[in-house]
């Protein structure tokens, strides 16, 4: 832990001397979050589901219309065209009395008869002359019409629609909520694997620049016992191999840990080059204490991928008490003024008033079979979720049995490799003073730095995957500490 604070301190101070923008985890992730356009997307579909949720309490409260029409007809129909000929019509149709009469000469006529005959014709003969005099008006309608008119409508009773439209909308703006959690914590997942690898490849890079200043000594060792008699030429070509293999080896660290960087300046949406930024963190073992049953249940309570399927299955079940609501009446109310002209010119434009106050009431009667189908697409959506909740609960269990199964792995060959570290570290620095004794030779000095060349090689990567393994653990839970900047 000494060794790593040092270097940490040192590269802080080396990058303020160079004015490198140094940048911390916290910064790495605030700044993905900020640019992510996936995070973008579902922001923009959350303010798309609250004006949604406006538009379905708006349609609870009185709508207001105004309309204005004017009609032309050039040709119309008129029920009061008296136009025909129609005069004597009816007296004609009574005929004369004699006519009458003599249609039956077995029949009797008595004086009733012919009073009633007289009071007949009395009838028809005014109700022809009235005839006569209406034929002289134009009872044709105008043909040209303008209106303007005002209407409210009020809905009083609807089953319930609004109030489940508004708690779908609701449960939606719910369900974007645990997307946009769900997808931070992927993200964060993502970066912090992504630094840890960073790290690892830093630290790599440090354990090859540490091989190649031992080198470099142990060469300069050969050539002096080499130059005073206590050395071969073979010692120093082989100790002048090994310090260009590590050479070698240092220039292939840089390189992982330069696409290391840029991998994770990527991800985060940084532009920057490699020589512009300092990435600061320390590879160091993490705090974790979680055990697997533990982790199933708060998988189950906080994993966001499954509260959003419990959220999408609320919505399921709103959806389908809306469909219910299908095939019950509503009702209504509405109030309407407005004012009509029937007109043949301009001249002759008046306007007269028309108010209407009702209730309503619409029954559903047929439809087809559309009501009905419609409530069935409904609940074939809800049990899809139910379907999709246990397959996802399957595949999330497994990945975290996996995660616990890397996180363990990794532990072991963390102790392991630490253990390594001591043993060779020791081997070192006896090997060291025994060659420059004469007493082992170069192949075997190599062969004890080789080892402990390798075992800090394994602690490194022992730290990654444990580092990689808690992450994946917590994004599995659905720890927020992950997203907590």
């Amino acid at each position: 832990m000494k060794r790593v604070c040092t270097v940490v301190l040192v590269s802080v101070m080396f990058s303020v001397a160079l004015g490198q923008e140094q940048v911390t985890l916290t910064d790495l992730l605030s700044h993905a979050f900020s640019h992510s356009e996936e995070l973008a997307l579902l922001r923009k579909e959350r303010e798309h589901v609250a004006l949604q949720e406006k538009e379905h309490r708006a349609s609870g409260l009185p709508q207001i219309n105004a309309s204005m029409a004017y009609i032309h007809a050039p040709r119309s129909y008129n029920p009061y065209d008296l136009s025909m000929d129609i005069e004597g019509s009816l007296a004609e149709e009574l005929g004369n009395p004699e006519e009458v009469f003599l249609q039956n000469p077995d029949y009797t006529v008595t004086p009733g008869d012919i009073l009633a005959y007289e009071n007949a014709m009395g009838i028809a003969q005014t109700f022809d002359g009235v005839l006569a005099e209406l034929g002289g008006f134009d009872l044709s309608p105008p043909k040209n019409t303008l209106n303007w008119e005002v209407k409210l409508e009020q809905v009083i009773f609807a089953q319930g629609k609004i109030k489940t439209a508004v708690e779908i909308a609701r449960i939606a703006y719910e369900n974007i909520d645990m997307q946009i959690e769900a997808e931070k914590l992927a993200i964060a997942k993502d970066v912090r694997e992504k630094h840890h690898t960073y790290l690892v490849a830093q630290s790599n890079y440090e354990v090859r620049q540490s091989d190649v200043k031992l080198s470099r000594r142990t060469h300069e060792i050969s050539r002096i016992r080499f130059d005073t008699g206590h050395g071969t030429e073979l010692d120093t070509l082989n100790s002048k191999y090994r310090l260009k293999q590590s050479e070698s080896s240092l220039r292939e660290a840089a390189m992982n840990k330069r696409l290391a960087k840029k991998d994770l300046l990527t991800r985060v949406s940084m532009d920057y080059a490699d020589d512009e930024v300092v990435i600061l963190g320390q590879l160091t073992e993490p705090e974790f204490s979680l055990d697997v049953k533990t982790a199933r249940g708060r998988m189950k309570e906080g994993n966001r991928t499954l509260k959003v399927l419990d959220v999408l299955a609320e919505m399921r079940d709103k959806q389908v008490d809306m469909s219910r609501t299908d095939f019950f009446p509503s009702v209504g109310a509405f109030a309407s003024a407005g004012q009509t002209s029937l007109y043949d010119g301009v001249d002759d434009i008046d306007f007269g008033w028309n108010v209407e106050l009702g209730v309503g009431v619409q029954i559903p009667i047929f439809h087809g079979g559309q009501r009905r189908h419609r409530m069935e697409q409904s609940r074939v959506k809800r049990r899809k979720v139910t379907s999709q909740y246990d397959q996802v609960l399957r595949q999330l269990t497994l990945a975290l049995e996996a995660a616990y199964e890397t996180y363990e792995l990794a532990q072991e060959e963390l102790v392991e490799a630490r253990d390594m570290i001591r043993l060779t570290e020791r081997s070192v620095s006896v090997s060291e003073v025994a060659y420059e004794m004469g007493q082992i030779s170069q192949l075997e000095l190599d062969q004890t730095k080789q080892q402990y060349r390798m075992s800090r090689l394994a602690e490194n990567a022992a730290l990654g995957k444990l580092n990689a393994a808690v992450a994946q653990i917590e994004s599995l839970i659905g720890d927020t500490t992950l997203i907590e900047l």
